[in-house]
C-alpha cells in the first residue's frame, strides 16, 4: 500500500514524470501570466486558476464538503486574463501549491482501496487530479517557451 501512496503523492507533483508545478510557476511575472499568446485559447493565469478549480472539487470529494454542481465546462475558467498585481499571481501560485501538498497529506488517510465516496473512490480522485494537473501544466509550459519565458530561473527540462 505505501508504494502506492508514494506513486499517488508522486503523480500530484509531477515527481518523474514532469517539471513540478512549482518549478514550472518559478519567476512567472504578472505580464507573462496575463498575455495573450498566439492562438491559444487562455493565458497562463486562466489555466493556473482552471487547475485550482478542479483540485478545489477534488478536495471536496473527498472532505465530503459538497460544491454546486458543475453544470457547463465555462464555470471552470475564469475571464480576467491575467492577475491584477504581483500578489495577486503570488497568491493563486501559493494556494494552488498548497492545495497540491493538502491532497497529498491526504493520501496518507486512505487505509484502503474500496473506500466510498460521491466520486467513485478516492484513487479516483487522486488520478483525477494528478492528470488535470499533467495536461494543464504541459500546456503551461508551452506557453511560456511561446513568450519566450523558459525554462525558469532555477532550469527545467529542455526536451
Amino acid at each position: 500500500m505505501e508504494e502506492i501512496k508514494n506513486a499517488f503523492k508522486n503523480a500530484l507533483h509531477g515527481e518523474r514524470a514532469h517539471l513540478s508545478v512549482e518549478k514550472a510557476l518559478e519567476g512567472l511575472t504578472v505580464d507573462v501570466a496575463g498575455k495573450e499568446i498566439g492562438n491559444s485559447p487562455y493565458t497562463i493565469w486562466q489555466l493556473i486558476k482552471h487547475i485550482s478549480f478542479w483540485n478545489d472539487y477534488g478536495m471536496d470529494y473527498l472532505t465530503e464538503n459538497k460544491l454546486p454542481g458543475v453544470k457547463t465546462a465555462a464555470q471552470g475558467w475564469v475571464e480576467e486574463k491575467g492577475p491584477t498585481d504581483e500578489a495577486e499571481l503570488s497568491g493563486a501560485i501559493r494556494k494552488l501549491l498548497t492545495d497540491i501538498e493538502k491532497a497529498q497529506d491526504w493520501v496518507e488517510r486512505i487505509e484502503t482501496f474500496n473506500v466510498p465516496s460521491n466520486y467513485g473512490n478516492p484513487w479516483n480522485v487522486y488520478q483525477m487530479m494528478a492528470s488535470h494537473i499533467s495536461y494543464h501544466l504541459g500546456e503551461l509550459v508551452l506557453l511560456r517557451r511561446m513568450a519566450g519565458d523558459y525554462p525558469p530561473p532555477s532550469g527545467g527540462y529542455s526536451w
